[in-house]
């Protein structure tokens, strides 16, 4: 195969594999704000039982979501493709900006906070993950 055969061939591979993408079909800001809330969760490790029945609450209580049990898979799925939380805000940024209210927004964020928190004092890779999401919603612009 000629090289630049065999480079076409790499990069057509590449492509379908980014479009094939999880994080990519998201299209529904709370489905994405579901798998930003498990990804920083998932910074501490693997999801503990009472971090899950808190995103779950949030989903119900904040999010306006029933059944959640369907959109939780879904984004769990979706948060395991990333390689970190700070992706999926990056990723989701626009969708939130667009779909979301401000008021909508600061709840996003407050759900956050209260999800690092779950299992004690947030690390410093939450902690940083929530300045960013923070950033990335337009919340600290006057």
């Amino acid at each position: 195969m000629p090289p630049s055969a065999r480079g076409a061939y790499r990069r057509k591979r590449f492509r379908n594999k980014a479009e094939n993408s999880p994080i990519e079909a998201v299209d529904d800001p709370a489905a994405a704000a579901v798998a930003m809330l498990i990804a920083l969760a998932s910074e501490r490790g693997t999801l503990s039982p009472a971090t899950e029945q808190a995103i779950k609450a949030e989903m119900e209580q904040v999010m306006g979501l029933t059944p959640v049990d369907e959109v939780f898979t879904f984004a769990k799925w979706v948060a395991e493709h990333a390689t970190d939380s700070n992706t999926l805000s990056l990723r989701f940024s626009r969708l939130w900006l667009a779909a979301l209210q401000p008021s909508e927004r600061m709840d996003l964020h407050a759900m956050a906070t209260r999800i690092a928190a779950i299992d004690g004092e947030p690390t410093t890779i939450q902690v940083n993950c929530l300045k960013m999401l923070k950033d990335r919603l337009a919340l600290t612009r006057s």
